[in-house]
């Protein structure tokens, strides 16, 4: 994620056709920098159960604006992007909810 976030400012099209934006790299950036960051299993849990809660977000609001036609006023958003988005939220979500903490 923070290499997605920092090559996007510098190539604007890292992907041929794919058009990054400032929003998109900051928070790819900060998502990055937050999970680089966890220390202990409880941040780790937080972690993973608010990036869930954020990707979950960003896949459903994707998705309704693909379903609407890509509103011209908006940034254009990308199916297989609401796919990963999807495939990230299952994984955040099941290590928050499903993987084992260390034992001390």
């Amino acid at each position: 994620m923070i290499v997605s976030g920092v090559v996007g400012f510098a190539i604007e099209d890292l992907v041929i056709g794919v058009r990054m934006n400032v929003i998109r790299n900051l928070i790819h950036t900060f998502i990055g920098i937050a999970g680089a960051s966890v220390d202990t299993d409880k941040e780790g849990h937080l972690f993973f159960l608010i990036g869930g809660i954020v990707l979950l977000v960003a896949t459903v609001a994707g998705y309704v604006v693909v379903a609407r036609g890509n509103l011209p006023y908006a940034y254009h958003v990308y199916q297989w992007e609401n796919h990963l988005h999807g495939v990230l939220t299952v994984l955040f979500l099941f290590f928050r909810f499903f993987a084992k903490r260390r034992k001390k």
